[in-house]
């Protein structure tokens, strides 16, 4: 008798209060499904046997320019903090960051570069025939497609359109994002409810088994009443819910795929990265370094649209929510205390559904430099190790792509200013074949204290100039300068989103140099020990090669007969006006080898090798036996590229 009535107090009492008080709480849930939904979808999977009742309401009030907002204690609530907990927006207010497990949303603008590696249409291939790589922002991606469409850009002033900032969630973070995961999910919950109404149905026509506690002696009418508030209460929940991913607006794009059959068998097609540097402080918070690559197929994103204005579709919402669920709890007080138990049920699966839906996310040892050891070497030489990474990643896909035929290269001049196309012209290591003189010009066996190289461009009194092929150093260079530009571009809404890089501030004072004294020295006042001096004076483009080395391992840099060589170019507009020197292209060159010596450095301190993680750009100074100590110290299975000029080495601290 005691246990059956242990059981009747159980059915009657707990099970048929809990079911419905449990589901106006579980605001983190909610809050973090509401932040990664997208589609009307989410909003009617959310809405269904919900959790977090009260907290969908208020998402909805806290997002619009209601009074309601005072009546939650919101009025005086930012816009932002909405946005980061409850919209899937970035904006110059909130942008999301690695945070070292997954996806952060923080208040700031951290530096975080998003690019697209694109493979060269062109013939810039070497003799090994390594695929040359374009590097462009998403941004320009965007301003090159609404420019091939003859679209009007519409924004305020001469400011071109812009994607927002980086986002993370959508792009990587979410691995099962796509539509067929959200409308099953939404399949599976009205499922579950035409389940649970029809066993309530059910139950309340079944004669033996009928409630002893009921209020109201009419069943089939509370029975209606429980339906009729449980649909009104989703159909509020799905308003509110809507209007909360309505503040913002999702683009997708699509990679075209008509670009031929060979582009589409390779291994080597478009590809994005995403690059964080490490000990980056936003607020009070310290972040890690993260890299991720994925073939760029498509891209998302998402911007705020603004707060909607307080309308009938809120305060139906709002009302259909609260009183359907009013109905909802008193119906099921009065009926079996099994309706209860089963709505209970249903609430429970739909809460780990929804989990479900989102659970697979990003690896955190997906991220490249999730590696202490690797990231602690890395720090402050992320952009350069990055340049090297996309280098080995055209060559690990090379390797895997299928044959083609046979192409015998033309016979390079190792020491020629390199030819490129046309996507290449804002770096200077890649320059647009032109008529050019050639002075000085260097020998491949000439030693490190004489190994430079001098060309002018501008005359057309002289033969074509002598263009060779694509060689690793000048790929590599190509990528750090790329990578610079984007790190230090005029769009950066703040100083905060520049890299802090020592190589950019010693580029800055040796580009200062340079212009000087090119300036001083061709200006017509220092004559020139030259046969042609006014050839000279009316030449518009300089280029300065340096001899390289590209080595698989360390060991191999020694190897003088393997240098190659690119060229750093001054130019002008035309004869009289000062001369400019790309300080992106000389903060490839000093990065690079900053980077190789603290790399090659610490490989020797640790006393073992960790191959393929990182390749080297070493720069052998006069006067400097820093270098060659560390040249001597390098484990036999280090990757590198050495790089032999006529420059004196600039002092560089180390840890």
């Amino acid at each position: 008798m005691a246990d059956s009535d242990f059981w009747s107090d159980f059915y009657n009492n707990l099970a048929t209060d809990i079911a419905p008080i449990i589901t106006l709480f579980g605001e983190q849930p909610t809050k973090q499904f509401l932040s990664e939904s997208i589609y009307f979808t989410d909003s009617l999977t959310l809405a269904i046997l919900p959790i977090g009742v009260l907290t969908i309401v208020v998402s909805a009030i806290r997002v619009s320019n209601s009074g309601l907002r005072s009546f939650i204690g919101r009025a005086q609530e930012p816009e932002g903090v909405a946005e980061i907990e409850l919209c899937s927006s970035t904006s110059d207010t909130v942008c999301e960051v690695w945070g070292g497990s997954g996806v952060t949303r923080i208040f700031g603008r951290p530096k975080l570069l998003e690019f697209v590696c694109h493979r060269n249409s062109g013939d810039c291939h070497d003799d090994d025939k390594i695929p040359f790589f374009t590097i462009s922002s998403t941004q320009d991606l965007y301003q090159r497609h609404r420019n091939e469409r003859g679209d009007r850009l519409e924004r305020c002033g001469d400011r071109r359109p812009e994607l927002g900032k980086p986002n993370l969630t959508l792009n990587i973070a979410l691995q099962n994002r796509s539509r067929v995961w959200s409308s099953s999910a939404t399949l599976c919950s009205v499922i579950l409810a035409t389940s649970w109404i029809w066993f309530a149905v059910w139950l309340t026509r079944s004669q033996g088994l009928k409630s002893d506690t009921s209020i109201v002696s009419d069943e089939a009418a509370l029975l209606a009443l429980l339906i009729s508030g449980s649909v009104v209460s989703w159909i509020g929940l799905t308003i509110c819910s809507h209007l909360v991913n309505r503040t913002t607006e999702e683009t997708h794009f699509i990679r075209r795929s008509g670009l031929g059959s060979r582009r589409r068998k390779s291994n080597l097609g478009d590809t994005i990265f995403w690059l964080q540097p490490d000990l980056q402080t936003i607020g009070d918070q310290l972040f890690g370094p993260f890299a991720y690559s994925q073939p760029f197929k498509g891209y998302t994103t998402s911007l705020k649209t603004g707060r909607p204005a307080a309308g009938i579709l809120l305060w139906t919402g709002v009302v259909f929510s609260i009183l359907g669920w009013a109905l909802q709890f008193f119906c099921l007080r009065s009926l079996h205390a099994f309706v209860s138990i089963y709505l209970l049920g249903s609430t429970f699966v739909m809460a780990t559904l929804r989990a479900l839906v989102r659970a697979r996310r990003l690896d955190s040892n997906k991220n490249d430099l999730h590696s202490p050891w690797l990231a602690r070497i890395v720090q402050g030489h992320e952009l350069d190790w990055q340049a090297l990474r996309i280098e080995q990643f055209a060559r690990v896909g090379l390797e895997q792509e299928p044959p083609s035929p046979e192409v015998v290269p033309e016979k390079r001049q190792p020491d020629d200013p390199w030819r490129c196309d046309r996507d290449h012209e804002h770096s200077t290591f890649c320059q647009p074949e032109r008529r050019t003189i050639y002075e000085e010009s260097s020998s491949p066996f000439l030693s490190a204290t004489s190994s430079f190289g001098l060309a002018l461009a501008g005359s057309d009194s002289y033969g074509p100039a002598r263009t060779g092929g694509v060689n690793a150093a000048l790929r590599v260079l190509h990528y750090r300068s790329s990578l610079a530009r984007l790190a230090h571009s005029d769009f950066s809404a703040s100083r905060s989103e520049r890299w802090d890089v020592e190589a950019r501030t010693v580029a800055i004072q040796l580009q200062q140099a340079i212009q000087s004294t090119a300036n001083h020295i061709l200006s017509g006042r220092l004559s020139l020990c030259t046969s042609f001096p006014d050839e000279w004076l009316a030449a518009t483009r300089l280029h300065w090669t340096i001899r390289c080395r590209f080595a698989a391992h360390s060991y191999e840099l020694f190897d003088a007969t393997s240098s190659e060589a690119v060229s750093i170019t001054l130019s002008r507009t035309e004869a009289g006006k000062k001369w400019e020197v790309n300080v992106d292209d000389l903060e490839a060159c000093l990065g690079l080898w900053f980077w190789s010596l603290a790399a090659l450095r610490a490989e020797a301190d640790q006393a073992y090798s960790y191959p393929g993680e990182y390749l080297g750009f070493v720069i052998d100074g006069i006067g400097d036996s820093r270098g060659r100590r560390l040249f001597s110290a390098a484990s036999r299975q280090t990757p590198g590229l050495a790089c032999l000029n006529s420059l004196q080495q600039p002092r560089q601290r180390f840890p």
